[in-house]
């Protein structure tokens, strides 16, 4: 017998829950939360009551009662569904942000809450969750928020993670633009080897812009953060994203490039794996216009032609989960085709050229050190 489920709740394709603040979600969060009341205890819910809720929106959903329009619920053959441990949590746990981004889905007054003693500790409800036998030995972490190094115990966390499960790994999505917190991270996760991905909205590739767009003047500060984390091989994974806004506040050649520089510039000091991501900005009803597509094209030609590096679309306008999303990739995808071919302004071709030299000298580098590598091996080989 066949039944309705999505890869959130189903153990078997992946199994997640989303905590946001004073909600706690059985799935993504288009559900209906489990819990939800001002200033919620998290000390009080045990796992017993979240595994309860899943399996009761479970049942809702084969009812025809709830998320009737996700576009990630599928049929699956009874015994093949196990709504038990969870491969993914995500923990949103406050709206405290120090910056005001124009995009933000929360209002200024949420943003300037003062944060609870609880909401600064993370470790408590990780443990209670990993104790209670709720998080598969590969268990990831997604922690945001606002912004998610105010947690005290951040740290502290990442390694208990490392210490208590086989192949955990953390995804970080942070600004970057706290400097005090970025040191004490820096010092902190030198020798954690758990796998870490840091996400870092941008946005901009002036300081001018990005002060426009997220409301503080902290451009410098975020930029020198995210070398430093390279420079000290902190994550495994940087993935820097560019939210296009549709008043067209950073969609000019000058912030295009100025973000591919900066970008660039990490690419030269991260030892592991760099990527991008596109998205605009999903608040906006306004149409996805040329000079959206031309921004975004650009990004993704120098990011995957010169650069050589992986482009995802993740969050909102530019998603592959819908279909106003794929049309909008297709768009970008295609002005992106045909980019070498476009005339082009003496200020983007001065650019390319100067990305293409930088990529042939990193490339030249690579091989030489690989060579190196294997004539030491050859020679300790032979000696021996």
């Amino acid at each position: 017998m066949k039944k309705k489920i999505c890869s959130w709740l189903d153990s078997n394709i992946r199994g997640g829950i989303q905590i946001l603040d004073d909600r706690i979600y059985p799935c993504c969060g288009i559900s209906e939360p489990m819990f939800a009341e001002k200033d919620l205890d998290y000390s009080k819910i045990t796992v017993e009551d979240i595994r309860a809720k899943r399996n009761e929106l479970v049942e809702q959903i084969n009812a025809g009662n709830a998320c009737q329009k996700c576009e990630q619920i599928i049929e699956k053959e009874e015994e093949d569904i196990n709504v038990g441990k969870i491969s993914y949590l995500s923990i949103g746990l406050f709206s405290t942000c120090n910056l005001r981004c124009k995009y933000c889905y929360f209002t200024h007054d949420e943003l300037s809450k003062k944060l609870t003693p609880q909401r600064t500790q993370l470790l408590p409800f990780v443990k209670k969750l990993a104790e209670g036998g709720f998080l598969k030995d590969d268990v990831q972490m997604g922690v945001a928020g606002g912004e998610p190094t105010l947690f005290e115990d951040l740290p502290e966390t990442l390694k208990y993670l490392e210490e208590h499960f086989s192949k955990p790994s953390v995804i970080l999505l942070s600004n970057s633009s706290v400097t005090a917190r970025v040191n004490k991270i820096i010092e902190e996760l030198k020798d954690c080897k758990l796998s870490k991905t840091l996400y870092t909205s941008i946005d901009a590739g002036t300081p001018q812009t990005y002060e426009k767009i997220r409301g503080r003047d902290l451009f410098k500060n975020a930029t020198e953060n995210i070398i430093n984390y390279a420079k000290n091989n902190i994550f495994d994974k940087i993935t820097l994203k560019y939210i296009l806004m549709f008043d067209h506040s950073n969609t000019s050649d000058k912030d295009i490039f100025g973000f591919l520089n900066f970008f660039n510039k990490v690419r030269k000091y991260q030892k592991g794996v760099i990527g991008m991501t596109i998205d605009c900005d999903m608040l906006s009803k306004e149409p996805f216009d040329e000079r959206m597509i031309a921004a975004a094209g650009k990004l993704y030609y120098v990011a995957t032609e010169i650069f050589g590096v992986e482009v995802t679309y993740c969050g909102g306008g530019l998603v592959h989960t819908t279909a106003q999303g794929k049309e909008r990739i297709n768009l970008v995808e295609e002005y992106a085709s045909k980019y070498k071919t476009l005339p082009k302004s003496l200020y983007e071709k001065l650019m390319l050229k100067r990305y293409e030299i930088c990529s042939l000298i990193s490339n030249f580098n690579k091989c030489f050190y690989t060579y190196k590598r294997i004539c030491r091996l050859i020679k300790i080989l032979y000696f021996s």
